[in-house]
């Protein structure tokens, strides 16, 4: 699921400053939302599984948070990246340049922060990954023990 959605960041790096919704923006949106969605479930039962039941109250509180600070922290960021890149190429425009260049800056500014969030989301698949691997490890570990048991 996370690999879809980093292929469409990608897609969404190469935007044109004049593109159309279905044919330029849509392409992107689409594989990006689909596997934000595949990955969403995935990640919250590796966030609250294993939790006794007297902690999953607990456990899902801390999840819900963590998922909300870190979603506010990475459009912080990502936003902070855009702003810098077409601040940058406007000022290196000078005060004579057109709007189509002031446009170009803008979508340039986009590209930059879509390229950051496509490698902020392959962070975090190699992150899941791992975390799945191991996750699956101690699953296996739980069952040994019944399965020599019968």
């Amino acid at each position: 699921g996370i690999s879809l959605a980093v292929a469409g960041m990608v897609v969404l790096t190469q935007l044109p400053v004049h593109g159309s919704y279905s044919s330029d923006l849509l392409p992107g949106l689409m594989p990006m939302s689909i596997g934000m969605g595949l990955t969403f479930v995935p990640i919250t039962l590796l966030g609250t599984g294993g939790v006794t039941g007297e902690d999953a109250g607990l456990a899902s509180g801390l999840f819900n948070t963590a998922q909300q600070v870190g979603g506010s922290l990475g459009l912080a960021i990502l936003s902070t990246v855009a702003a810098s890149q077409t601040s940058g190429l406007l000022r290196g425009l000078g005060a004579g340049a057109g709007s189509a260049a002031q446009l170009a800056a803008r979508v340039s500014g986009y590209h930059v922060a879509f390229a950051a969030a496509a490698g902020m989301l392959a962070v975090g698949a190699l992150a899941l990954m791992a975390l799945r691997s191991h996750h699956v490890a101690s699953l296996e570990l739980e069952a040994a023990p019944s399965a020599a048991a019968a």
